[in-house]
């Protein structure tokens, strides 16, 4: 069985820091860094509720019986270049998640949320590389403002049909967790309504 020894934090930014967890494994001491959104007191490898940071939307509106999913394409600094996904953001302190979900939402489409729902209860994104947690929602939505982007955030906004949604996916580069939230939602809409 291992056991945590220590926990020792190794950077001290706003967003994202770097740990080194030392873990002791048959009378051996083992070093393990990852990274965190959460204040050293707050991270999983010591709490065994997950700290919510990340909620993620997919939006869809209803026009003339077709389903459109609306998309982002963002400039993403680690990869340096475009990719879709879904709107998506990090929860602020003392903010509940879909309050997060409808807020990040609207700054970044422009579109507000009429009804919108958790498809996924708080899970672990790379729990390999880190404790982030991400809280997934379905929103059904309706155009309201322009978009209201913050700092370097530069987001072009994209409605796609659902009949081409998965042409779309092969075609384009997206990031994974956005890519799988839509192929499920491709195809219990297409279970539920007997498309084609």
């Amino acid at each position: 069985m291992k056991l945590l020894k220590k926990i020792t934090q190794l950077t001290t930014s706003k967003y994202l820091n770097m740990f080194n967890a030392v873990y002791e494994l048959d009378g051996q001491e083992y070093n393990y860094q990852f990274s965190s959104r959460n204040e050293k007191a707050n991270l999983a490898v010591i709490n065994k509720i997950p700290q919510v940071n990340v909620v993620r939307i997919l939006p869809y509106f209803k026009k003339q019986s077709k389903i459109y999913i609306v998309l982002i394409k963002e400039f993403r600094y680690p990869i340096n270049r475009y990719v879709y996904s879904l709107p998506a953001g990090l929860v602020d302190k003392n903010e509940l998640p879909q309050n997060s979900a409808q807020r990040e939402l609207l700054e970044e489409t422009g579109y507000l949320a009429k009804k919108i729902f958790q498809t996924e209860k708080c899970s672990f994104i790379s729990a390999g590389m880190s404790d982030e947690s991400c809280i997934c929602y379905e929103a059904e939505v309706e155009k309201s403002q322009k978009q209201n982007l913050v700092g370097n955030e530069k987001i072009e906004v994209k409605e796609i049909e659902l009949e081409n949604l998965i042409d779309f996916l092969d075609k384009e580069e997206f990031d994974l967790q956005s890519k799988l939230m839509l192929k499920a939602f491709f195809y219990k809409e297409k279970i539920k309504n007997n498309i084609n």
